[in-house]
């Protein structure tokens, strides 16, 4: 089972299938890790929705068609407006913050695929970046 710093709000809502989206989430969860060096949404069960509202504001109906009619959950959060990712992701480069806002886009059914990611995501410094990233952790760890 994926922890909760990585799990997709749908999971937490509304779905009882783990299904593709759900993993480009985590991934994109970890991606934001890698470049900024601490979780996007550092928590546990309690604050996990909480964290992801005050990161994108609270699902509207074009945001998350439906989202607002699937859970109690959802209007117990406080209303909060989307903030910006990039201020989250410093160092980031434009194209880098694309990538992010869509693999973490709320509405499961509009969140980049995989392949399509990967077709994004492939510039050389955003990869660069990542390496850089991980060469850090490795020397930091051993």
């Amino acid at each position: 089972e994926v922890e909760f710093p990585y799990k997709a709000p749908e999971s937490r809502i509304c779905s009882s299938v783990y299904m593709t989206p759900h993993d480009v989430w985590a991934v994109g969860c970890i991606f934001a890790e890698m470049v900024s060096g601490k979780p996007l949404f550092p928590c546990g069960k309690k604050d996990h929705l909480s964290l992801i509202v005050r990161l994108f504001g609270n699902p509207t109906k074009e945001t998350w068609p439906g989202a607002n009619y699937i859970s109690e959950l959802l209007h117990s959060l406080p209303q909060c407006e989307p903030a910006d990712l990039a201020e989250k992701t410093h160092g980031l480069e434009p194209s880098g913050v694309e990538l992010l806002s869509q693999m973490l886009c709320l509405d499961p059914d509009h969140r980049v695929t995989a392949n399509d990611a990967l077709c994004i995501g492939t510039s050389e410094k955003l990869l660069a970046h990542a390496h850089l990233y991980v060469k850090t952790v490795h020397v930091n760890i051993c």
